[in-house]
């Protein structure tokens, strides 16, 4: 399922955190270095985003992956690369397919259940930034 979904996977993870963080960080120089990072191992592109090597192993399990090995083979058999022709037209179709891989990944039963907690409570406090 997210074999073909890698960059939305990266992208999504860059817009979600917080600015700097190291997750951020981490999908940020992938995104950027696609054709790099595919024959990298863990501790060169751990050095390469200035994070350790657990750092990197945490971000994988984030993203949903059981170890560096799984994204490199990935990223190896994956096109990660978003090609559009130059009309609008299928620059449009291209970003309805993504947005519409994004929405299938979503646990629609679990933001049910989220929501239906929210409700329950008197007062929320606002989030920190």
């Amino acid at each position: 399922m997210i074999y073909s979904k890698l960059p939305v996977v990266f992208l999504n993870t860059i817009a979600s955190e917080k600015q700097g963080s190291t997750n951020g960080e981490i999908a940020s120089y992938i995104i950027t270095h696609l054709d790099e990072v595919k024959y990298m191992g863990i501790a060169q592109l751990a050095q390469s985003c200035h994070v350790a090597n657990s750092s990197i192993s945490r971000f994988v399990k984030d993203i949903g992956l059981k170890n560096y090995n799984e994204l490199r083979e990935l990223m190896l058999s994956a096109s990660l690369h978003f090609e559009c022709e130059d009309s609008l037209e299928s620059y449009t179709t291209h970003l309805q397919r993504a947005i519409n891989d994004v929405y299938q990944t979503i646990n629609h039963h679990e933001i049910d259940k989220l929501c239906q907690k929210i409700k329950t409570y008197k007062k929320l406090l606002p989030l920190a930034y």
